[in-house]
């Protein structure tokens, strides 16, 4: 999980997914469209699970969530509400430079 953003953002959106492989719940919506996938609800879904992570367990598991990302780009796009309730939903597996990566299950 990671912040969603505008496609080909300067800024870094869809940094993890695009430099690691692994998939993320949406990073370019309109790179999505391009290939014909409905985006559907989820640039909200990514914002209800980065501002109330503890309320969004259905979500996490719907789209298969096991890295969440909070870095300079999701602090700057959805706040530092719900960075704290990640402790409790996984584990720190990387902790510095401004960035935190818990693994969840």
């Amino acid at each position: 999980l990671e912040a969603v953003g505008e496609d080909y953002s300067s800024f870094g959106h869809a940094r993890i997914s695009t430099f690691t492989g692994l998939p993320t719940v949406l990073g370019w919506a309109g790179h999505e469209l391009q290939w014909g996938h409905d985006v559907g609800t989820r640039g909200d879904d990514v914002r209800r699970m980065f501002t109330a992570p503890a309320q969004a367990g259905d979500l996490l598991e719907r789209y298969d969530v096991r890295y969440v990302v909070v870095g300079p780009l999701e602090r700057t796009e959805y706040g530092d509400g719900g960075i704290t309730q990640w402790d409790e939903l996984g584990r720190r597996v990387f902790d510095g430079d401004g960035t935190i990566v818990w693994q969840l299950r």
